[in-house]
């Protein structure tokens, strides 16, 4: 599965980020459902995890399940 691209940072995910990430480049990966972030280092460029200031990942809220396709 391909990453989401983040249109738009929310701002809750930006208060809880870590300074020096690029908010810019945010993802969700489909795999973990977490916040991931394009980091341009001297040798290569590679998605980091966005994580707070504290050091754990920022993930969003799973999707709700789809229901009406189960019922049926």
């Amino acid at each position: 599965m391909a990453p989401r691209p983040v249109a738009e940072v929310p701002p809750g995910i930006a208060a809880l980020a870590a300074p020096f990430q690029d908010l810019s480049t945010l993802v969700i990966l489909p795999q973990d459902n977490c916040y991931w972030y394009r980091h341009a280092g001297p040798v290569e460029t590679t998605l980091l995890p966005l994580r707070t200031p504290a050091g754990r990942p920022i993930c969003a809220q799973p999707p709700e399940p789809d229901t009406a396709a189960t019922e049926a």
